[in-house]
């Protein structure tokens, strides 16, 4: 009993903030996609990031989920400009296009690297692939030296050239 006592101490202290997930059995596992590819020791297996965000992203499109990492990407680039968001827009696209340091300019942020990345999360579920179909995609994450999560959502619109973003925008 002791030892099941201490495991849920740790187990808590691992999940507090956002940057531990618990995998399909129970282990905790780093799901920080394009960032350190750290492994954390299940019951069972050992899960890496790379397992993580393929179980939570399997039913997104991958062109939809390419799309997706290149734009937060370029998003959250310091060095970046509206620019390299632009072949990611769709041609209804009718905002201003703004990088994160756009809406942010005294950030100490410079990439993708600074942010807990914690997953990929679709809200739509039946996509056939067709024009006109839409899905909505949020990069759920911490900033440094925050406890509350941050969503980076997309509406993304299939047009006859491909998957395309018609907004975005950061909510909390």
């Amino acid at each position: 009993m002791r030892k099941f006592i201490v495991g849920m101490l740790l187990a808590g202290a691992m999940l507090a903030g956002c940057g531990g997930q618990t995998g399909v059995d129970g282990a905790v596992v780093d799901p920080v996609p394009g960032q350190n590819e750290s492994e954390v020791k299940g019951e069972s297996r050992i899960y890496t990031s790379e397992d993580f965000l393929q179980e939570t992203t399997k039913e997104i499109p991958q062109e939809v989920k390419d799309i997706m990492v290149a734009f937060y990407t370029a998003y959250f680039d310091a060095e970046g400009s509206a620019d390299k968001l632009q072949p990611y827009l769709s041609e209804t696209f009718a905002y201003e296009v703004e990088l994160y340091h756009d809406i942010e300019p005294n950030s100490t942020i410079s990439g993708t690297d600074d942010l807990d990345v914690c997953v990929i999360k679709m809200q739509s579920s039946d996509i056939k692939g067709v024009v006109g179909d839409e899905c909505i995609l949020a990069l759920e994450f911490c900033f440094p030296n925050e406890d509350s999560l941050t969503y980076l959502t997309t509406k993304f619109v299939r047009e006859s050239s491909g998957w395309k973003i018609a907004s975005y925008g950061l909510e909390k």
